[in-house]
């Protein structure tokens, strides 16, 4: 996600002033970031439990982990949003506070395109939306490594934008090899890997910021993200 915009005059919704007069502003900014993490991890299921790490509130907010808890679980006691707050990661569900809707329509190329809309009960128009705007379309559409990514990588999330940032690292992995086959082979041997899906201590999973690391794809290659009963069958005797 680029950017999200917030309709003039959410500031006067009744839920926020009420989380602000109670609270504090920490708390609105701290909820504005929620729903900014929510935006970005929506994949278009409406019944998604949302996995959000608390190392995104440090980074945007200076938030601790203990203070990351403790105002989620104040969100909860005031909206209704529902919050599992976990160790590592807190699980977010929205059954009625925030009804999420996604639309798509169709790009230049062929692919649908989510926006994402948020709406609080009381029907004020303090909507949120993912915006892919058709040049971040053409550039998706125009990078091998994103589109071989985006057909092979099953479970793991897609790419739906390019950064700057992105734009670099592709550009150094693709420096190193411009052979396609061999990128749909490291991303096929990601997608399969029970490790790359969550299946670690702290349900990491793999992203295709992931792939573009300088070391990834040779890790993938040599088999070190492989499940370990396939490792055993490629043991030679």
């Amino acid at each position: 996600m680029q950017w999200f915009k917030l309709n003039a005059g959410f500031q006067n919704d009744q839920k926020i002033q009420h989380l602000r007069k109670k609270y504090g502003r920490d708390i609105v900014l701290f909820y504005l970031v929620l729903l900014s993490l929510l935006a970005e991890e929506y994949d278009g299921n409406p019944n998604k439990t949302f996995k959000i790490y608390y190392q995104n509130f440090k980074s945007s907010l200076g938030f601790s982990r203990e203070n990351s808890q403790k105002t989620l679980r104040k969100l909860s006691e005031n909206l209704e949003i529902s919050v599992k707050v976990l160790p590592e990661f807190c699980e977010v569900f929205y059954p009625k506070f925030l009804k999420i809707q996604q639309r798509y329509k169709r790009d230049g190329c062929g692919k649908f395109t989510p926006h994402i809309e948020t709406e609080t009960e009381t029907e004020t128009e303090a909507d949120i939306e993912t915006e892919t705007e058709g040049k971040i379309s053409k550039e998706i559409s125009m990078s091998p490594l994103v589109k071989i990514w985006n057909e092979n990588c099953k479970n793991l999330p897609k790419v739906s934008s390019i950064s700057s940032k992105r734009k670099k690292h592709i550009k150094a992995r693709m420096s190193e090899t411009k052979d396609m086959a061999y990128w749909a082979k490291v991303v096929r041997r990601l997608a399969a890997s029970r490790f790359c899906n969550g299946d670690n201590n702290n349900g990491w999973r793999a992203s295709f910021d992931f792939l573009i690391k300088p070391d990834t794809h040779i890790k993938a290659i040599e088999g070190l993200y492989d499940n370990k009963d396939q490792q055993k069958k490629k043991v030679i005797f």
